[in-house]
């Protein structure tokens, strides 16, 4: 999950409340953050049919940047922006809008970039978040109760570690990546093992961070097609999906992809219509 945007300010959205939202929205496979308070539902078969809730409560100037699913509460979470510093909110989605809340109480960390790549691994219950300019960071959720891994021990939400910038793996390519999305496999509560999975918009390629905490990027394959801009990725069921602006496209025109994991080859499942902005962030449901 990713977004470009002014660098960041933490959003999280409780998945159940949005599941059991009325009007056809716990069908919806796909949420993606658009046009920095907006987030649009839809399956991925019908990605014309979106349905596009605006967010409210987010403070000042902030904007939507990124978004999953904590996968022992499912509580999906969200990443906004604003000045360079970030923090957590808890959202309720309904038929019409969606409700921000306050979930790190002066809690706000430090972030370097415009775009940002945002996703939970299972197995420690850790939000990854990396930005367009080598960041890597680990942040905490928050306390939860069980079966939420160290459920006790959790330091407060918005608690963050810096890791290793990012880094091709032998210089294996020039320069700095441009990592602008980012995923977890076997994202599920309980999960023992996991993979982190990054999109790099420099070389249009699919790479594994390992480990991530020293930001080593290892190619696995190029996506035949490169990103324009900023980059959504997440893994539902071990299928991978990325929404981006290809280059050669109006910024605008956000398209959803299939993501094959073993080689990056992708498979375009149509333009996102019915938003205002270019899709900056995308959380994928049913993921278990």
């Amino acid at each position: 999950m990713s977004i470009t945007r002014r660098p960041a300010t933490l959003l999280a959205l409780t998945a159940a409340a949005f599941v059991a939202a009325p009007a056809g929205a716990g069908a919806a496979e796909q949420l993606a953050a658009s046009d920095g308070e907006r987030i649009g539902l839809f399956e991925n078969s019908s990605v014309k049919k979106v349905k596009s809730l605006k967010v409210k409560g987010l403070r000042g100037a902030q904007e939507i940047a990124g978004l999953d699913v904590r996968p022992c509460t499912d509580e999906l979470f969200a990443m906004a922006v604003a000045n360079d510093r970030a923090q957590l909110y808890g959202v309720k989605l309904d038929r019409k809008d969606g409700e921000a809340r306050l979930r790190s109480k002066g809690g706000r960390f430090e972030v370097d970039g415009d775009s940002f790549g945002f996703d939970f691994n299972p197995v420690v219950d850790r939000i990854r978040i990396v930005s367009g300019r080598g960041q890597n960071l680990r942040v905490s959720p928050g306390p939860a109760p069980a079966p939420c891994p160290q459920a006790t021990v959790i330091p407060p939400a918005g608690t963050v570690l810096v890791d290793k910038p990012l880094n091709y793996a032998d210089g294996a390519f020039p320069g700095r990546p441009r990592v602008t999305g980012v995923a977890y496999t076997n994202s599920v509560a309980g999960a023992t093992t996991t993979q982190l999975l990054d999109i790099d918009g420099k070389t249009g390629n699919l790479f594994e961070q390992i480990p991530p905490n020293d930001g080593t990027l290892v190619d696995i394959g190029e996506l035949e097609a490169t990103p324009r801009g900023s980059v959504g990725f997440d893994i539902a069921r071990n299928r991978g999906f990325a929404s981006f602006t290809p280059k050669g496209k109006k910024r605008t025109e956000s398209r959803l992809y299939s993501v094959a994991l073993r080689t990056g080859d992708v498979r375009n499942l149509g333009e996102i219509s019915k938003l205002k902005g270019p899709v900056t962030s995308l959380a994928a449901l049913r993921k278990g």
